[in-house]
């Protein structure tokens, strides 16, 4: 028998990402991700009306990869590992999407690429994708390269990376479209940014001409931020010159949407000259809004949430999602009910049941071991400073140190049996709630007959009907008031 090879029609590359990736702006979404996939730290859009210029200062590519695996079509390179060269992040690209993704979005691309190892010379590519997908075959579509001298630098300032110039736009971009975009890709951006840990920093920049629509687009990369549902907000207040090193802190605390109010709390002997921090809390369970989905919110606090701390910016990595260095999860697995933190006019039977673990919640605390050092050695005290071990990621287990988790933790336990309260008082019916309804139907019956009673009569029975209900309000408080009492002791 004779044999034939099969042949591929070159219209199966508008077919392909047509039906790969539908919308405009998921197709923009798949080259940022390959941008991800190539370790990038920084991404930058620049949108014109008829041009679309996306830049990173990921690892670039060498002639090699771009013949072996940018020119090839459903190349399973990425399925072969699981984790991008440099950093080790989990790879979110498959299969050649990302380049087909281009030809959805405009009719020409220029690309230009400087790998992060090599000789630092540029390549250069175009692709007409109309004249490509007007080849015969998809084998006859060609692109022209060249390599040459490095023309510009990348993001960052850096050498290498990879630039794409997106011309002749098929669609036209709105606001809406953008914010779309941040939807598809808000996760891959961490909540922090500092030079300490390339190794999660990736952020995304839109430059449009219309300001409002870089203002919509940030704001939805940033929007898991804004769904908590408790912020705790605190600084330790100036040394008052007390003599014996009490501290006060002065915390600002809030539900969303609800209750407000300052409390101050003492560190007794405190190490500490200067600390401040804010934590949020999120309670992810229902329908989220601006179209977060729960369960890649709750992801998203698995990787990058815990309380981080902050040394003059420098972020400290050991202090995070995966680090108890707060001990709430210890006091979880223990089925702790009472803070050792509080007094006892602010427990709340059961409230330490109420704290949350650390994938519920991100903050930041912000420390200064520098000023730390130099307060503790003008006192002769520099042992117990705080201050940071040789391998730069975590403090010496100091007074200092246990003194900066006393007051972090202090405001997790107080929101605990704030949210232990709030829970007590929807589940239990107002004071008097009952006897309320009932004395008001009495003065409604009341009303209904005053025509045949005396004036004189009727004030009486409404003055005693008041009367009564005031005295069945104190009595209610009192017994919530000895419940309270008792629970604690």
């Amino acid at each position: 028998m004779n044999s034939l090879t099969f042949s591929v029609d070159a219209a199966l590359l508008r077919e392909l990402g047509e039906r790969l990736v539908g919308k405009p702006h998921i197709a923009l979404a798949e080259l940022i991700k390959n941008s991800y996939d190539a370790d990038a730290t920084e991404v930058v859009i620049d949108f014109l009306s008829d041009e679309m210029v996306v830049r990173d200062n990921g690892t670039g590519m060498a002639f090699d990869s771009f013949r072996d695996f940018w020119m090839r079509i459903g190349s399973p390179h990425k399925e072969s590992r699981a984790t991008s060269l440099l950093f080790e992040r989990p790879l979110t690209g498959s299969k050649g999407v990302g380049r087909l993704s281009v030809q959805l979005l405009a009719s020409h691309l220029d690309l230009r690429t400087v790998a992060a190892t090599g000789s630092g010379d540029e390549l250069f590519a175009s692709v007409s994708w109309a004249d490509a997908v007007a080849a015969e075959e998809l084998t006859k579509a060609t692109a022209l390269w060249t390599e040459r001298a490095a023309t510009g630098t990348f993001p960052g300032d850096k050498p290498h990376g990879t630039e794409l110039v997106l011309k002749g736009l098929h669609q036209a971009w709105s606001a809406r479209d953008f914010e779309d975009l941040a939807r598809e890709i808000w996760d891959l951006q961490p909540p922090f940014s500092d030079s300490s840990d390339s190794t999660s920093d990736f952020r995304v920049t839109l430059n449009a001409p219309d300001a409002a629509v870089s203002r919509r687009f940030a704001s939805q990369m940033s929007a898991i931020l804004d769904l908590w549902t408790a912020r705790l907000r605190a600084r330790l207040r100036p040394d008052q010159g007390a003599g014996a090193r009490q501290r006060t802190v002065e915390l600002a605390f809030e539900f969303a949407g609800g209750e407000r109010e300052v409390v101050t709390y003492d560190i007794d002997a405190c190490r500490l000259e200067s600390v401040d921090f804010e934590v949020r809390v999120f309670n992810l369970r229902d329908r989220q809004p601006r179209g977060i989905k729960v369960g890649d919110a709750r992801d998203y606090l698995n990787r990058y949430g815990g309380v981080h701390v902050y040394d003059s910016g420098f972020r400290l990595p050991y202090y995070g999602s995966d680090t108890d260095w707060l001990g709430i999860e210890m006091d979880h697995s223990h089925r702790l009910a009472r803070s050792a933190l509080l007094p006892v006019r602010l427990q709340v039977p059961n409230g330490l049941s109420f704290l949350p673990t650390n994938s519920r919640l991100y903050g930041v605390v912000n420390v200064n071991t520098g000023l730390e050092r130099r307060a503790a050695r003008s006192e002769g005290e520099e042992r117990e400073a705080l201050a940071i071990q040789v391998t730069r990621d975590r403090f010496f287990e100091s007074s200092a140190y246990r003194d900066l988790v006393r007051i972090v933790r202090w405001s997790l336990d107080y929101y605990a049996m704030k949210e232990a309260q709030r829970a007590v008082d929807e589940s239990k019916p107002p004071p008097g709630g009952g006897a309320s309804r009932r004395v008001a139907t009495v003065e409604d019956v009341l009303e209904a007959h005053a025509e045949e009673m005396s004036p004189e009569l009727l004030t009486k029975l409404q003055s005693e009907l008041r009367a009564a209900l005031d005295a069945m309000d104190s009595e209610a408080e009192s017994i919530t008031s000895q419940a309270g009492l008792l629970g604690a002791l």
